[in-house]
């Protein structure tokens, strides 16, 4: 039997998707905690630095969290401060686990001061508790479900350190100190904002990166450069485990150097859903060679898929998986059909129907997240993927000659500061063309059944068909995909909270706005009524 792992792969992703609806009843949220002043106690699992409100803050995300009440606060400092009942390297869960307190997976916590905790250490942290809430209008982010799949049910804001234990995971926490050591080389030798657009590509720092960069990117399709990715690991693990490999060290050493090498890059930027992917894959292509095996893409991304999907398989409901194994799919699947059918055989025919495959088998995860498509990053990931070798491999030179002296690593940063304002100039001029977004609205569960199914079907009967047919399949696809059926009149009554949002369509295309405004929520154009628009597949 071929691929074996991909089929069992297959059977337990369709069950998860028929068991999904029944096991996934929306994320709790306590509301019964929300704008109250409490206590959390948790192990630290990550931290990283975010802007709000302009400022740069701490993060610092703990799992396996015990939140105390107002009325419990008291209690908790009287434990704490009193040292024959326990100390700060002494707290432990079982301690703190008093009557009526609320166990929650995961807790974000805000850090305004300059109190740091260590990686794997106990935390006792007090602040204000704000629950994530789920969507209230169609087409609405739903942060109580996004953050529910990433292990976190609320956030701590302006969160002060009661205590801390001293132990902690020191490697976790070396790798963490390197990572900041290497953000303050990145932002010594780059201009502000390539610098940040260099700490989120090589080390994982999204949270800092300007929101208008970031909506920039978005906006032309090339969100996915700013993610640690395959294209990391292929370059810091291939290139390390070839130079060990031309130092004569044995292979099976070499290997396992080089995936320690990826282990150890991907724990200190973060460990994504990418990441995890990478570097299974990686070390499946290693392994290969070593048994003398031939290596299949496809049983390596099933593998690394099933090891994300085993442990949380809500993750079948996050863009971020779906982007990142969908255009693997696409490269695996599709692009082999489509790279027989392409009409120009020249090297850029060849790039363009590749980068038309890779689109392709992620235009439902768009549509259905985002209910829109940007045509143009097609031609735009033209330019941007080529060069991004060439960025991150300036990266990495300009942090080795930093670290070295400062000034040279500045002189050595102008190739990454042309091409990412290069970059910048492409994105805008896409914005400016007309057409430069395609708003579909948010196809149905059937529609996105039926676009795979013709799609996979083109894919797997390729050799029967012409390039004529092929194509013919491909459009109907997407055809199926993107078309709306008319509607009848409709009213909607938006929630804005304090406030009135009513749209109204006659079922002949004309589409009107009532009111919008809120007097208790901030910026409803961009969170609640444009998504909902878009969701409605109103372009105008």
């Amino acid at each position: 039997m071929r691929r074996p792992l991909c089929l069992i792969g297959l059977a337990f992703v369709a069950a998860m998707v028929i068991a999904i609806p029944w096991i996934s009843r929306g994320a709790p949220v306590l509301e019964q905690l929300d704008k109250e002043r409490v206590a959390a106690a948790g192990r630290v699992e990550w931290k990283e630095h975010r802007i709000i409100g302009g400022e740069e803050v701490l993060v610092v995300s703990l799992e396996q969290v015990i939140v105390l009440k107002p009325d419990q606060i008291s209690s908790l400092t009287q434990i704490i401060t009193d040292s024959a009942i326990i100390r700060p390297n002494h707290i432990n869960r079982e301690t703190l686990r008093l009557a009526g307190t609320e166990q929650v997976n995961g807790l974000l916590c805000y850090f305004e001061d300059n109190e740091e905790p260590e990686m794997g250490s106990f935390l006792v942290a007090d602040g204000k508790f704000y629950a994530f809430s789920h969507a209230s209008n169609p087409g609405e982010f739903d942060s109580a479900d996004y953050y529910h799949i990433m292990g976190q049910q609320g956030r701590l804001m302006g969160s002060e350190c009661l205590a801390k234990s001293e132990d902690y995971a020191h490697f976790r926490e070396k790798l963490y100190r390197l990572r900041e050591y290497l953000s303050l080389l990145l932002r010594a030798s780059y201009p502000e904002k390539e610098a940040d657009i260099m700490r989120a590509m090589l080390l994982g720092e999204k949270g800092i990166l300007n929101p208008e960069v970031k909506s920039l990117y978005q906006q032309n399709g090339i969100i996915h450069i700013l993610a640690i990715s395959g294209l990391h690991l292929s370059i810091l693990g291939m290139g390390f485990y070839k130079l060990l490999r031309k130092l004569h060290v044995p292979n099976v050493i070499n290997i396992i150097l080089s995936i320690g090498l990826m282990y150890c890059y991907g724990t200190m930027t973060g460990m994504g859903i990418s990441i995890v992917r990478a570097l299974v894959m990686f070390g499946f292509h290693l392994g290969a060679g070593l048994f003398g095996r031939t290596y299949d893409m496809l049983t390596a991304m099933m593998a690394a898929a099933l090891s994300i999907l085993i442990q949380q398989p809500l993750y079948l409901t996050h863009s971020g998986f779906l982007f990142s194994f969908g255009a693997i799919c696409g490269i695996g699947v599709l692009l082999p059909a489509v790279e027989a059918h392409q009409f120009m055989k020249n090297r850029f025919g060849k790039a363009l129907f590749a980068g038309v495959g890779v689109s392709l088998s992620t235009l439902p995860v768009y549509l259905v997240f985002y209910s829109e498509f940007p045509p143009y990053s097609v031609l735009l990931n033209l330019l941007v993927i080529p060069g991004m070798g060439l960025i991150l491999l300036d990266g990495l030179v300009v942090m080795a000659a930093s670290a070295v002296i400062v000034p040279l690593g500045s002189c050595l940063s102008w190739p990454g500061i042309i091409l990412l304002r290069l970059y910048e100039k492409c994105c805008h001029l896409c914005l400016s063309l007309p057409g430069h977004q395609w708003i579909t609205g948010c196809p149905g569960a059937l529609q996105v059944a039926l676009f795979l199914l013709l799609l996979t079907g083109a894919a797997l009967f390729q050799e029967r068909l012409r390039k004529q047919q092929f194509w013919a399949a491909v459009a109907a696809a997407v055809l199926v995909l993107t078309v709306r059926l008319p509607q009848g009149f409709e009213i909607t009554m938006l929630d804005v909270g304090q406030g009135d949002c009513i749209y109204l369509a006659d079922g002949q295309d004309h589409h009107y706005l009532i009111d919008g405004g809120s007097a208790d929520k901030k910026d409803v154009d961009t969170y609640q009524i444009v998504p909902f628009l878009k969701y409605r597949g109103v372009r105008y």
